[in-house]
């Protein structure tokens, strides 16, 4: 039997070990150190064609 594995991006405590949060089967973007100001702006969703962040 042949088992494969799709993409899955787990975040978590790099001290504890604990799981934070599973993504799943879904697409990301990651998004360049201080390429933008999170206390500033807030992302609402991710542009699908261009994959930029829509503030």
């Amino acid at each position: 039997m042949t088992v494969y594995h799709l993409g899955n991006r787990v975040f978590y405590d790099s001290k504890t070990g604990v799981k934070l949060w599973e993504t799943g089967q879904v697409d990301y973007v990651d998004l360049e150190v201080k390429s933008y100001y999170p206390m500033k702006y807030f992302i609402a969703s991710i542009n699908p064609e261009t994959k930029e962040p829509v503030f």
